[in-house]
């Protein structure tokens, strides 16, 4: 498969059918709540698919927010039906980024 390049290619997140999906293909399906990684690629969707978004999980008691946003990027990362793209933090442990990839899992 191609890589895709343009804009219009980013990946899209289908709320309804709770799914993220690349130029039609779906790259991760969700079939149980998952909500810290749906908060994530929805930021993506409202933002209109930069390449990257600030961390829009809300506080959560006493939980470390940037261990939180980590474990979610890991997450996202898991069970991918098709790995043709990847997320990953920004480095401040405040934003995510998702990026090409031709790794095979």
């Amino acid at each position: 498969m191609k890589l895709p390049t343009a804009a219009q290619d980013a990946p899209r997140w289908d709320g309804l059918r709770r799914e993220l999906l690349v130029d039609g293909q779906v790259v991760k399906r969700f079939r149980v709540p998952a909500p810290n990684q749906i908060a994530v690629l929805a930021a993506f969707q409202e933002e209109g698919g930069p390449p990257q978004v600030f961390d829009p999980l809300p506080p959560e008691g006493d939980q470390n927010p940037k261990r939180r946003l980590q474990e979610t990027i890991k997450a996202l990362n898991g069970h991918r039906l098709a790995p043709i793209i990847r997320f990953r933090g920004d480095g401040t442990g405040q934003g995510v980024l998702w990026e090409w990839t031709t790794d095979p899992g």
